[in-house]
């Protein structure tokens, strides 16, 4: 009698523990994955801003390259008034 209920107190303390085993465990993962997202979300994010800033980047050199070329351009405009003028 009292060794039985010993043992069935042994195994239901086992079972609990099992069982807070096992829901630690669900937390655990559940905490991963949430973190696992929260780190793609902030990769994606990241990998935009770097994105529009390489596209803005080529925008600014497409803009001083246009510039560049007017300014060649009214310089040999310029220089070629200003030698009929000599």
């Amino acid at each position: 009698e009292y060794e039985a209920r010993q043992q069935r107190e042994r195994e239901e303390r086992q079972q609990e523990y099992e069982k807070r085993q096992q829901e630690y465990e669900k937390r655990q993962q559940e905490y991963e994955a949430r973190q696992q997202r929260e780190n793609e979300a902030r990769q994606r994010e990241y990998e935009e801003r770097q994105r529009k800033h390489e596209e803005e980047m080529n925008q600014f050199r497409i803009s001083m390259e246009e510039t560049r070329k007017i300014v060649a351009e009214t310089n040999k405009n310029m220089g070629s008034i200003t030698s009929r003028w000599g």
